[in-house]
């Protein structure tokens, strides 16, 4: 329970440079890189599933999935789905997607940039959509399961140069949008998503 305790208290607000954020806000010292330290001079947030709150919203919902529940669980996973309801974006032919990372200023003023479009399994719209998915489904959010479902469509309508992949791993890879793929396929029958998968593993075992 503590571990949970601590993501939650991730979802809480606090106030940076004058402003109301939660606090998966990360500052701009506690940046990976140098680079980035100046890029991203009064911090960011982190959408991905793997480093960022997709992880953390992942976690929250199949614990409340499996019976496991704290005070204030719910209302993290909410907080998380109304910043990716938010930010993402639709393209010309009806793809959905998110940007892998906001800058303050850019999450003040609501803006979103169109830079994720990438069918990673680490920060695109595979695993967003996933986790999204799962979210939806725990704490009853029609929207965040249409929008999931959205996006798990358009991935499955792309030809494979759109997907921008060029390796067989999980994280940046093939591997990875296969898996978020069988997942939805798993959960929702949809004939569509297996017809994707098969030819996900065609293209990895090709490689």
């Amino acid at each position: 329970m503590e571990g949970l305790s601590y993501l939650v208290g991730l979802t809480q607000d606090r106030e940076v440079y004058g402003y109301v954020v939660p606090n998966y806000h990360i500052s701009s010292k506690n940046q990976l890189l140098d680079i980035e330290k100046d890029i991203y001079m009064k911090g960011n947030f982190n959408l991905g599933l793997s480093n960022g709150i997709g992880g953390i919203l992942a976690a929250l919902s199949i614990a409340l999935m499996e019976g496991i529940e704290i005070a204030g669980q719910r209302k993290a996973i909410e907080r998380i789905l109304e910043d990716y309801k938010r930010f993402h974006y639709v393209d010309n032919n009806g793809a959905v997607y998110w940007p892998g990372i906001i800058k303050f200023e850019d999450y003040i003023s609501g803006q979103c940039k169109i830079d994720g479009r990438r069918a990673g399994w680490c920060y695109g719209s595979p695993g967003i959509a996933r986790a999204m998915y799962m979210a939806g489904n725990a704490i009853g959010d029609k929207e965040a399961i249409e929008l999931s479902l959205k996006a798990i469509d358009g991935l499955c309508n792309m030809k494979e140069e759109e997907w921008m992949l060029n390796s067989p791993t999980i994280c940046h890879g093939y591997a990875g949008l296969l898996t978020a793929v069988q997942a939805m396929y798993k959960d929702t029958g949809n004939v569509k998503y297996r017809e994707c998968a098969d030819r996900i593993m065609e293209i990895i075992l090709s490689l």
